[in-house]
């Protein structure tokens, strides 16, 4: 397979090796995302944590941060799979920073779900909890935001059906 592009290109690593070709940035990124996924689904957290880490070092050029949140994400569950609890909170620290700014309830949560469970395997009590409070915080407020849409739509079908009952 090849990709020619004008835009900065890399190497990629295939099943066989180490090979050569037009990638651009992007796809690399996306093929050492997907190469990620693979392992993870064949519980090899170990070459999976290595595509993941190769997006990263892809993504920082980029500098797109919904990527990098993801990609520190995605390496915070891979320590924490591994019991590695103190890599995995640095990794979700990272996540968290980047995530702040953007006010992202949904992905909030999740990192703040993350920190809980490995603050608890790491003797972090205190830590534990005020993070797991700010997990239940984000998730009611992710939550509330969800129920709401769902009440805002059946509310409108609900208007709908009465109006063409009375038209009829």
């Amino acid at each position: 397979f090849f990709f020619s592009s004008r835009r900065r290109h890399t190497r990629y690593i295939s099943v066989t090796g180490v090979q050569t070709c037009a990638l651009p940035i992007s796809i690399t990124g996306q093929y050492y995302h997907i190469m990620g996924d693979a392992y993870y689904y064949k519980n090899d957290l170990k070459k999976s944590t290595k595509y993941y880490e190769k997006e990263l070092d892809v993504s920082k050029k980029k500098m797109d941060a919904n990527q990098l949140i993801r990609i520190y994400f995605n390496l915070g569950t891979m320590a924490y799979d591994q019991k590695s609890y103190r890599k995995s909170v640095e990794y979700y620290q990272e996540s968290l920073k980047l995530a702040k700014p953007l006010k992202d309830n949904h992905i909030l949560m999740q990192i703040y779900r993350g920190l809980a469970k490995n603050y608890d395997k790491l003797n972090y009590y205190n830590k534990a909890y005020d993070s797991y409070k700010t997990y239940v915080t984000f998730k009611n407020k992710f939550y509330k935001i969800k129920s709401g849409e769902k009440l805002s739509l059946l509310k409108e079908k609900i208007n709908t059906v009465e109006l063409e009952k009375k038209q009829k």
